[in-house]
């Protein structure tokens, strides 16, 4: 079916009214206060980065309200307006459930992030509320977001709590090899890097480079600046041991000590 513009702001109007009546649960709550339009409309197919249409079918109502609403900016602030609800509601009382197989707000975060890069964010606040051992969708989102906005910088915080805490992590080296093509950009990416580490990470001062904190610093640091400035392992960890002495101090480094701290 034809969703209007009208009909999908009554949806969302609706959707946000119900989370403001204290009403919400973690499970079998939040499909069930969508119009049945959507239900029999959540076939929609995944799309992938190129914007075809793979073969795995994603049964998902949130899916189609939130690919059909981005279509119309002046719904964009009920999106986040909703997105907001569920990340509050994941935060104070567990991940929200669409059903077994969709965590509520990704498809929303996902659209909106492909919109636009300003909206990262918010999918960042999203996700640490997901219990990403049981992940579905996220490589599949992630990737589609990165790979739409050509993985800028603002991205880092989203791909480094996924690589930390999701299943098949090796996707951040896959995702980040390559992207930081100058100095000037990798002072950026290591700033946006910086909003992850101070959200998710205390820094204490490393006596070694053998340091457990160092060495998956060490892994993180690699595919974004390892062959940009041509460094060997050991000139690695010690790139990797410098930011970390620098961050227990509180203090954010320039890719210029960084390096220095190499030779």
């Amino acid at each position: 079916m034809e969703f209007t513009k009208e009909f999908l702001k009554e949806t969302l109007e609706h959707l946000i009214e119900e989370f403001d009546s204290g009403d919400a649960e973690q499970y079998d709550w939040y499909a069930g206060i969508y119009p049945s339009e959507f239900e029999d409309a959540r076939g929609y197919l995944i799309q992938d980065s190129g914007g075809y249409y793979s073969e795995t079918e994603r049964h998902s109502v949130e899916n189609v309200l939130a690919i059909e609403s981005i279509k119309h900016p002046e719904l964009h602030p009920f999106m986040v307006d909703l997105l907001g609800k569920i990340t509050e509601f994941s935060n104070e009382e567990g991940e929200m459930w669409e059903h077994e197989e969709e965590q509520a707000g990704n498809s929303l975060a996902r659209e909106l992030c492909k919109y636009d890069k300003k909206y990262l964010p918010l999918y960042f606040q999203l996700i640490q509320t997901n219990d990403l051992d049981h992940e579905v969708y996220h490589s599949i989102d992630i990737t589609e977001v990165g790979d739409t906005l050509n993985y800028p910088p603002e991205i880092m915080p989203l791909l480094l709590y996924r690589s930390e805490f999701g299943q098949e992590a090796s996707i951040y080296s896959d995702l980040a090899e390559g992207i930081c093509k100058t100095k000037e950009d990798a002072q950026k990416y290591l700033d946006q890097m910086a909003v992850y580490f101070d959200d998710q990470w205390s820094f204490d001062i490393a006596d070694s480079a053998d340091n457990e904190d160092c060495e998956t610093l060490s892994g993180m640091f690699e595919p974004l600046f390892k062959e940009l400035f041509e460094l060997d392992d050991d000139q690695l960890l010690k790139f990797a041991m410098a930011y970390n002495n620098y961050m227990a101090d509180e203090e954010k480094p320039t890719i210029e000590q960084l390096l220095e701290a190499t030779k």
